[in-house]
């Protein structure tokens, strides 16, 4: 019965009926109580005799048998019906065309369909794709007498076909295919109905994949599974099935990178559970678990919790018998979305990764540089060969400068390795390049690359930046990536000095006096010193001084020039302050740079900021008794000390030691200097002696680059 009949007859007994809320509510409340059937969101039909929808039900979803009276079931829509679960409009007509009273439902049809789709009986799937091409006409345009008919599809009475069949028929092992792994709800007991509500869902959500065939493409719709496109070329694919107890998802992808962000397809996934659930109030709980993406869908072996997988870094796989990585199976469902800022970083930090060392890399070739297999072609080692040899300097005659070099004038190769290095520095600086940004950096390469293959016209630099910047990624390049730019060590101009003058710097140099004042600024460590001094050549110990600063920042180099100047090396100084760039050392980069979980004791900084006033001034011999008498130094450690030739060679024994040992030794040190009225302004001053973040950050790196 119809709203509007139910206003007629209420009007004939003398019950106007006015408000249709409170007959809303007397409707509701009939149909809780079971006197008859009515739906809110189907107003205009109410059912007063259960049995009706019964009977309109039977015309469509019954047993053969009950049918053979019925000419229908002769009918090939029928046949159809019985083998693939197609509902076809036709059908439909013939199907609740009754031949006695009470059997003619087709004029309730609209609504007795929306009562079947309500309770997901019946569902009208997208029309797939392929189908929609064939209705073009001639001029491109929509031939509506061409459309194929969407017909609805009754899940209960879908086929079921082997699963491993399906995923043969998609050549899921093809090449430029990948899966992820399979998500699984476990449940503790899982009606058999539920899956066709499951099914019906992503029915409407997705767009159904078609099974490729030697007899033709049919939807991949089975009993048990459902093959679902995430996109519009149907590259990415949800493939929905279930097994016992289990259902599981697993998204498959003939292409490296996807669009469609899967955790969201998991998120809709437990969100659609749910609402079946409160919908149809079944009280069922599932257990979420995962298997490697190469495990069977239909085997319970390797199918483990999500929660042991994201607090253990690997677990064994029972199926395979072999060990999986946990962040292997997680990440392909769970890794960070790339966004636009993060997609422009990848494209420009692999640009300036990959393809610049190699358009370098052929400049030094032509230039007779040698490179072999084993040359590094880092941005370090690139950027500093190009530096010594000086051939190709650049427009301003500055190797190292914070701005960008003029597009219009300054266009030579060393201009183009400057700006590698601006770039590349741009980078460092920001963890995402914004949409504004990448454009200006964008043109800055396109036109080295269009210079560079005017010069290597076989190299096709152009077309690699190109795929480059139009490629698509995914998060885990993201990171491989942010690690890969800071790896990247941009060199100073001290570095090129340094290594200019290598050679004569390690014949002349003598690093005692050197070393002390360098620790006594906590640009060195006590571990640096005896890396250093365990050679036993003056040269090599030169060396690896050497090779410690040009590994250090600016602000190392500095000391090193200062104490150089104080033990008399001026000629040496002015070779290595010549053309440095003007650079200011960034005291907060300089306070945070090697913190971590253990920080340099505070009496260590205090003893090395002494360092020089310490091993110039105190005799050892009462220290060193004083630290024996309580057990904090040993005669073994005396012997060392006495070993030495000059005292102060004795003291930097005995501050080696002092180094080494904990915040006691420290103190009675201090005692032992005190007892001493000689001592005792310096035991002050060593113990009242500032520490600032910046020191203990400082002396910190040391032990962090060791």
């Amino acid at each position: 019965m119809a709203y509007e009949d139910m206003k007629t007859l209420g009007k004939s007994v003398g019950l106007e009926i006015k408000d249709r809320n409170e007959m809303n509510l007397f409707l509701k409340y009939q149909h809780d109580i079971g006197n008859l059937i009515y739906f809110e969101d189907i107003p205009d039909l109410v059912i007063l005799q259960p049995q009706w929808l019964v009977d309109v039900l039977k015309c469509l979803v019954s047993a053969r048998k009950f049918q053979i009276r019925r000419n229908i079931v002769y009918n090939s829509d029928w046949k159809g019906l019985e083998t693939t679960g197609r509902l076809t409009e036709d059908l439909i007509t013939q199907a609740f065309t009754g031949e006695g009273d009470g059997t003619d439902f087709v004029k309730y049809r609209r609504h007795i369909l929306q009562i079947m789709q309500k309770f997901d009986i019946i569902v009208k799937p997208d029309i797939a794709e392929e189908e929609s091409v064939s209705s073009l006409d001639e001029n491109g345009e929509i031939d509506k007498s061409k459309m194929p008919t969407v017909h609805y599809y009754v899940p209960c009475l879908i086929k079921s076909k082997a699963i491993s069949n399906i995923v043969d028929s998609f050549k899921v092992d093809g090449k430029d295919f990948n899966r992820t792994s399979w998500m699984c709800m476990h449940f503790d007991f899982l009606p058999p109905a539920f899956f066709n509500h499951v099914l019906v869902n992503y029915i409407r959500r997705y767009q159904i994949s078609r099974e490729p065939s030697k007899h033709g493409s049919k939807l991949a719709l089975y009993r048990g599974m459902g093959v679902f496109n995430l996109d519009s070329s149907g590259r990415t694919k949800l493939a929905v099935c279930v097994s016992k107890h289990v259902i599981l998802f697993q998204i498959w992808k003939w292409c490296k990178h996807s669009q469609v962000f899967f955790k969201d397809i998991w998120e809709h996934a437990e969100a659609s559970i749910t609402g079946i659930k409160g919908r149809y109030k079944m009280n069922v709980s599932y257990t979420v678990k995962m298997k490697c993406c190469n495990g069977s869908y239909d085997n319970p072996d390797g199918m483990v919790e999500m929660t042991k997988l994201e607090s253990e870094e690997e677990y064994f796989c029972d199926e395979h018998a072999e060990l999986h990585k946990s962040k292997d199976l997680l990440n392909s469902w769970f890794r960070e979305e790339l966004n636009a800022e993060m997609l422009n970083y990848v494209r420009l930090a692999k640009t300036v990764t990959d393809l610049m060392p190699e358009v370098m890399g052929e400049q030094l070739k032509s230039d007779g540089f040698e490179i072999t297999a084993n040359t590094s072609m880092t941005f370090r080692s690139l950027f500093t060969s190009f530096q010594l040899q000086n051939k190709h300097k650049p427009t301003n005659g500055k190797w190292a400068s914070p701005m960008c070099p003029k597009e219009d004038t300054e266009i030579g190769v060393g201009d183009d390795v400057k700006r590698w290095r601006f770039v590349l520095n741009e980078l460092k600086n920001h963890s995402k390049i914004s949409d504004e940004s990448i454009v200006g950096l964008e043109k800055v390469l396109a036109n080295v690359f269009i210079r560079s293959e005017k010069l290597f016209e076989s190299c096709s630099f152009v077309s690699k930046y190109q795929k480059i910047m139009t490629d698509m990624f995914e998060a885990n390049d993201y990171d491989v990536y942010l690690q890969k730019v800071k790896h990247e060590i941009i060199p100073d101009t001290f570095e090129v000095n340094i290594r200019r003058h290598f050679q004569m710097i390690m014949q002349e140099i003598s690093v005692g006096k050197i070393l002390d004042q360098m620790m006594t600024h906590c640009m060195l460590s006590i571990e640096d010193r005896r890396h250093i001094e365990q050679h036993v050549k003056q040269t090599e110990q030169n060396q690896a001084l050497l090779d410690i600063i040009i590994n250090r920042n600016r602000s190392t180099f500095n000391v090193f020039i200062d104490a150089l100047r104080e033990s008399g090396y001026d000629d040496i100084v002015e070779l290595l302050s010549c053309d440095l760039e003007d650079i200011t050392v960034e005291t907060r980069t300089t306070e945070m740079e090697g913190l971590s979980a253990w920080t340099v004791p505070l009496h260590k900084v205090r003893l090395q900021k002494n360092y020089v006033d310490i091993i110039s001034n105190i005799k050892h011999e009462a220290v060193v008794d004083h630290l024996i008498s309580c057990q904090l130094l040993t005669i073994d450690d005396q012997q060392i000390i006495e070993a030495c030739a000059a005292q102060t060679e004795k003291n930097r024994k005995l501050m080696d030691r002092l180094l080494h040992c904990g915040e006691k030794c420290f103190m009675e040190f201090l005692n032992a200097l005190r007892s001493d009225d000689i001592y005792a302004d310096l035991a002050n001053q060593i113990g009242q002696t500032v520490v600032t973040s910046i020191d203990i950050a400082t002396l910190q790196s040391c032990y962090a680059k060791m």
